[in-house]
């Protein structure tokens, strides 16, 4: 359901693009919060377009038959509603690294110390990598949309201060992992 919102905001932001330069632009915008693969928006905007939500006309430059997209008056009244209503209060419980955890009894924990280890590596990559980048757009985009971007930082600081308590709980699960081989080691 919000991937439908987060194209309707990015062909609000860019006005009219192809299906391929708005995969580009949400990937490195609003991807960073609701990801999406190229087959999955493409679905979407020809449903958008079923819906009346957003309109396309073949691009005269192209020789592929490749379509520009607009968001219509109808996708902007149906994304500004969504825009306007209440956040959802839901957390998404379904999470398979938390489940496998769950069982970890199954496993030894050797395995179990090295899958946390690997899970906070991945984190710190995107402390170390995602998250400048990230930065980086938002500041080029400051320029252009400073008012979208103070929007845009308050998001990026939510995910930044959320892999950060994740890392912290990967250190607190080895911490624990290590008193617990202690203690059956004695």
């Amino acid at each position: 359901m919000a991937l439908q919102y987060a194209i309707l905001g990015t062909l609000n932001l860019t006005g009219e693009a192809s299906g391929y330069d708005l995969s580009t632009s949400l990937m490195n915008s609003a991807g960073n919060v609701w990801y999406a693969d190229r087959p999955q928006i493409y679905r979407m905007l020809n449903r958008l377009e079923a819906e009346g939500l957003v309109s396309s006309r073949e691009d005269p430059d192209s020789g592929r038959g490749r379509k520009l997209y607009t968001i219509t008056e109808a996708g902007q009244k149906a994304l500004q509603s969504w825009l306007e209503s209440d956040f959802e209060n839901d957390w998404n419980p379904r999470q398979p690294n938390l489940l496998r955890l769950f069982f970890g009894k199954r496993v030894p924990d050797d395995r179990i110390r090295e899958q946390i280890l690997d899970y906070r590596s991945y984190l710190q990559r995107a402390i170390d990598d995602l998250f400048p980048q990230a930065e980086a757009n938002i500041k080029r985009g400051e320029k252009r949309l400073p008012e979208d971007a103070f929007y845009w930082r308050l998001t990026l600081d939510q995910g930044f201060k959320v892999v950060i308590a994740l890392i912290e709980w990967c250190d607190d699960v080895i911490e624990k992992l290590d008193e617990k081989a202690n203690r059956d080691a004695s």
